[in-house]
């Protein structure tokens, strides 16, 4: 995978052609929700990593998972199961999973589709914590940078990749 290849996957891109785009602030928990209910992972083992609600408005949801409670093959086959298998790409040079999910609202307990799609990365990992630190990203409302997280990201994954 050269490095050009991951910057263009990088902050929602991965499934343009699938529709996905940006989502509002106020949607992200109830979708997240959604994307626990599709994928059997308990919400509280589904954690919101980069930028993910720092901002009103965000490219895509970045969700950080235990890679040693739950299998990646398996989430992905009942990803699709619920989905199917249209809208998702796997990136190999990056090991993300991203799905394009219906952005909805909780109504009375039942999901409500308010209309387009966001990505949504599933990053598999054995330690959450340390998954927190390269994906770190203040947001870009009053940032003291320019930079997106991705960028970061972007140039540690680079680097750990020659030491693997």
């Amino acid at each position: 995978m050269k490095l050009r290849e991951i910057v263009i996957v990088e902050g929602g891109n991965a499934l343009a052609s699938a529709g996905a785009g940006r989502i509002d602030k106020k949607y992200i928990p109830s979708t997240v929700d959604f994307v626990s209910q599709l994928s059997g992972i308990p919400k509280h083992d589904l954690h919101k990593m980069g930028s993910t609600g720092k901002n009103p408005h965000s490219g895509d949801i970045d969700l950080g998972i235990d890679s040693s409670k739950y299998q990646p093959d398996h989430v992905h086959k009942r990803m699709m199961t619920r989905l199917g298998n249209e809208d998702h790409v796997f990136n190999h040079g990056t090991k993300i999973y991203s799905y394009a999910i219906p952005v909805v609202k909780k109504v009375n307990d039942e999901f409500v589709e308010v209309g387009g799609k966001v990505q949504v990365d599933l990053v598999f990992t054995p330690n959450i914590d340390w998954a927190k630190f390269p994906y770190h990203s203040e947001g870009t409302t009053g940032s003291q940078t320019s930079y997106k997280g991705a960028v970061r990201t972007i140039l540690l994954k680079a680097v750990a990749s020659v030491y693997h």
